[in-house]
């Protein structure tokens, strides 16, 4: 249900309004989207800060959205995986993008 979401239309369009928000740049380590222009491997993504507002497709969904590019994207989401080791998951978790 979820990829569902991220091929629908709905979703393409809010993201494009996501990455022109934040000026095509990630928010963790600053590429933009000329930097990565000619690196295959690289792309700018879309991250669900929360799920919160997901499928909403309005302007709580997209606060709860930040532009990063693939190399962070898949960071925190290898931290947040990460974090299953640790009983006080909450506290860790607040601290993650």
């Amino acid at each position: 249900k979820y990829q569902k979401y991220l091929k629908s239309k709905d979703f393409k369009t809010l993201r494009d309004k996501v990455l022109e928000r934040d000026n095509y740049r990630c928010r963790v380590c600053g590429r933009t989207l000329e930097e990565i222009a000619d690196n295959k491997k690289l792309s700018l993504q879309a991250h669900h800060c929360s799920y919160e507002n997901l499928g909403k497709c309005n302007n709580e969904e997209m606060n709860d959205i930040i532009t990063l590019c693939s190399i962070c994207h898949n960071a925190i989401h290898k931290a947040k995986s990460n974090l299953r080791r640790f009983t006080d998951k909450e506290a860790i978790n607040k601290n993650l993008i």
